[in-house]
Order: structure tokens, then C-alpha cells, then sequence
């Protein structure tokens, strides 16, 4: 209670920071619209313009067989597939996904049935608007929601790649562990039964080596660990 008065202070003078804080420029994204026409490439391209978060570059595609090819594709962050006007069906969705693997497609359509959109869900689409009902704040906060729920993912993919040396391989030394020898063991026993060739195990003990562990701590075994044989 004694220290109600500084937390008060602290509040206000978090609060005057924030009011006096520089507006933030909005997030650049570059969108990548494929299919629909481009009169709607138009007016998805004025409906993000308004956004106050959102810097959108929205650049058009005509055919899903083009994007492979398109220099755009590759620096695009998320991809809109319209399958209004366009000739685009929501089968080109898998097309989409191979060709672009690690970006969000967010389906855009003029069909209102709960099936369409279950069904683009299944396939993979981080989202289903219906084309009459897309406003700015209803495409900004769908499209916003996509990206970040792909960064999360692209983050998990990453620490689990730095994850998994560590399960395999000793974190002093960087040399492989007995999970990886038991692995590399049963690969081996595997593959001389497949062959019917011998396979042999050279097996090297340390005399002595715990008390040169002991005593050096963690210096002396590293070198003694990583030291190549001559």
C-alpha cells in the first residue's frame, strides 16, 4: 500500500510515453493475387490501402500455372487465390501449396456455403472470406492472423532444427552421443543382413581417463575429446 503512490506515477508516466510515442509505420507485405480478375485485384488493392497496419504491395496473377514462373512469387509473404471472375478453382489451391509451400494462402469466393469453406480449410487455406463481405479490417486482421500463425511455425521448424544435434550429439564436445551410436549400430546390423556382409565394432576404453576428467574439468576433456587420431 505504501508504494501505491510511485506505481500511480509510474502508470501516468507510462501512459504520457505512449501518447507522445511516433505514430509506426504500417508492415510492409507483399501480397501475391492470384486468379479472380483485375478489376478485383483493384479493389482488394484499394481495400488494403486503407489499412493503418498493413503497407500491402498486392501484385496480380492471372493463371495459378504462372506463379512458378512469376519473379514476384518468391518475395511474396502470403498469397490471396480469388476464385471470383477468374476462372480459378479451389482445386488450383494444391497447385498453390506445392509451388509455395511455406506461405499462407488466404481463398477469397463468392460461394457462402459452409462446405466451400470447410473444404478449403482441409485443403490447407489459412482462411475463406466471402468476396461481398471483405473489408479492410476484416482482410488486414485475416491476413494478419495468417502471417503470424506461418512466423510461429517457421520459428517452431527452426528450434527444432537446432534442437535435434542436441539430442544426438554431446553439447561439450559437439561429438556424437550413444543415441546416435545405437542409431548408426542398427542402420549397420540392418544393411550387413541385407547384404550378408560382416560388420565389426572397435571398441576403445581410457584407463585412468575419469580422474583426468575430474581434474581438468571442462578444458582438458574437450581437447582430449575432439583431438583427431594421427
Amino acid at each position: 500500500i505504501s508504494n501505491l503512490p510511485a506505481f500511480r506515477f509510474s502508470i501516468a508516466r507510462q501512459m504520457a510515453e505512449t501518447a507522445t510515442a511516433p505514430h509506426q509505420a504500417p508492415r510492409g507485405v507483399r501480397i501475391l493475387h492470384v486468379g479472380g480478375s483485375s478489376s478485383q485485384a483493384d479493389r482488394l488493392r484499394s481495400t488494403l490501402e486503407q489499412s493503418r497496419t498493413l503497407a500491402c504491395a498486392l501484385v496480380h496473377v492471372d493463371r495459378v500455372a504462372d506463379v512458378a514462373e512469376h519473379p514476384d512469387a518468391k518475395d511474396s509473404e502470403a498469397v490471396v487465390l480469388d476464385l471470383c471472375g477468374g476462372g480459378a478453382r479451389l482445386s488450383a489451391l494444391a497447385s498453390l501449396r506445392e509451388v509455395l509451400p511455406r506461405l499462407p494462402i488466404l481463398v477469397i469466393g463468392d460461394d457462402d456455403s459452409e462446405e466451400i469453406a470447410t473444404e478449403a480449410l482441409a485443403q490447407g487455406a489459412s482462411g475463406y472470406l466471402l468476396s461481398s463481405e471483405v473489408g479492410t479490417r476484416l482482410l488486414v486482421t485475416t491476413l494478419g492472423a495468417a502471417l503470424g500463425i506461418q512466423r510461429a511455425l517457421l520459428q517452431l521448424d527452426s528450434a527444432r532444427e537446432q534442437a535435434r544435434p542436441l539430442a544426438t550429439h554431446d553439447q561439450l564436445t559437439g561429438l556424437a552421443n550413444r543415441v546416435l551410436f545405437n542409431d548408426r549400430l542398427s542402420q549397420a546390423v540392418a544393411a550387413a543382413r541385407r547384404s550378408r556382409h560382416g560388420l565389426a565394432v572397435l571398441y576403445l576404453d581410457l584407463d585412468g581417463f575419469r580422474t583426468i576428467n575430474e581434474a581438468l574439468g571442462n578444458v582438458g576433456p574437450v581437447v582430449r575429446y575432439t583431438e583427431e587420431p594421427e
